[in-house]
């Protein structure tokens, strides 16, 4: 809200202390969910390496292999094990960065 840097102006505050105790704070929520989603997308990688190499030259990543487990082994088993585990590692990732940035979601605000 622009209340918050006015007041940090009639307080004395300068453009750098305005933006980093005002605005990046309040911002604190929305970045850490564009860095979460980024992270997870790079993660969870699976069309680049399927389309530009198709696993060759020892190309693997994790979702490759749930892929190349599941679909071209028939080895469904050992396919789903693995998904289950990039699932759950996504659910640890996701943890740590909303532990490591101190975000309580629950508290933050949808205003326009």
């Amino acid at each position: 809200p622009r209340d918050l840097g006015e007041a940090a102006t009639v307080d004395g505050a300068t453009a750098w202390q305005r933006l980093w105790r005002v605005t990046i704070p309040n911002m604190k929520a929305a970045i850490m969910v564009a860095v979460l989603f980024r992270t997870l997308d790079a993660w969870r990688i699976f069309d680049n390496v399927f389309i530009m190499t198709r696993g060759q030259n020892e190309t693997e990543v994790l979702s490759f292999l749930t892929y190349r487990q599941t679909i071209e082994r028939t080895a469904i088993g050992l396919g789903n094990a693995v998904g289950v585990l990039l699932f759950l590692s996504v659910l640890l990732i996701a943890a740590a960065f909303i532990r490591g940035f101190r975000v309580d979601l629950s508290q933050v605000r949808g205003d326009r």
